[in-house]
């Protein structure tokens, strides 16, 4: 719009409204060069600092790109009758959890990730099982110490508990994927990954 308006006052008589900025406007016989060479004191540093702006945008748009964790609400904890009794991190929660999944014997590791809400939690943990545990009764008892210790602070069972389970042996090692439903609605579902 702004060369366009620029042409127009150049070639109409429209100019000859603004005598004291006349100097200001092209020429009819301007060329790209002479307008360079004219406003060579100012130009360059004018395209330096849009550059610079844009490079700043470019890549303050690039970095907004970055997929990040959604945030995550403090839990509510109420009574029956919804009056507030606490209040609770989830991150907090989730290292509680791991602390007492790695009091069994035969768990290396423990990273636990809690979500949804107090009315429908869900928990997925990851575990390392030492070689020599039973991997039966240790995924078991973990899976109940998962549901027991939810159930106990937020007063409702996980919708879902899902178990990552890494064993440690010497020569290689095996996960095996055990996810259950709180309350068994619904059946244990197992899978071997190699």
């Amino acid at each position: 719009m702004l060369p366009a308006a620029w042409i127009a006052l150049i070639t109409t008589p429209l100019g000859d409204w603004l005598p004291p900025h006349r100097d200001e406007l092209l020429s009819g016989e301007s060329t790209g060069s002479g307008i360079a060479a004219a406003h060579a004191a100012w130009l360059l540093p004018t395209f330096l600092a849009i550059g610079a702006v844009a490079v700043v945008a470019g890549i303050s748009l690039l970095v907004s790109q970055v997929p990040r964790p959604p945030a995550r609400a403090v839990l509510r904890i109420t009574d029956a009758d919804g009056k507030l009794l606490g209040s609770l991190e989830p991150e907090v929660f989730e290292r509680a959890l791991a602390e007492n999944m790695t009091k069994v014997p035969g768990v290396l590791d423990v990273d636990v990730r809690f979500g949804g809400s107090t009315q429908s939690p869900w928990v997925q943990a990851t575990t390392t099982l030492a070689e020599e545990a039973e991997m039966a009764w240790v995924v078991q008892l973990l899976r109940a110490r998962l549901v027991r210790d939810a159930e106990t602070t937020l007063a409702t069972a996980p919708e879902t508990v899902d178990l990552l389970v890494r064993l440690r042996t010497g020569r290689s090692s095996r996960n095996a994927a055990l996810g259950l439903s709180a309350g068994e609605r619904a059946p244990v579902r197992e899978a071997v990954l190699r």
